[in-house]
């Protein structure tokens, strides 16, 4: 069976040139994941 793994990428970026303007709501999805994910509201998948 294998395990999941996880990369840490330094310069991660879209591949979309500019995604937002494809889908506005999308900075407003990503600023609550973000404000979820620091303030702890968002489990850890690996706990």
């Amino acid at each position: 069976m294998s395990t999941p793994t996880t990369t840490k990428q330094d310069n991660l970026q879209s591949r979309l040139p500019g995604p937002t303007q494809f889908f506005p709501e999308l900075a407003a999805i990503s600023g609550a994941m973000s404000k979820a994910t620091r303030n702890g509201n968002a489990r850890n998948a690996a706990r």
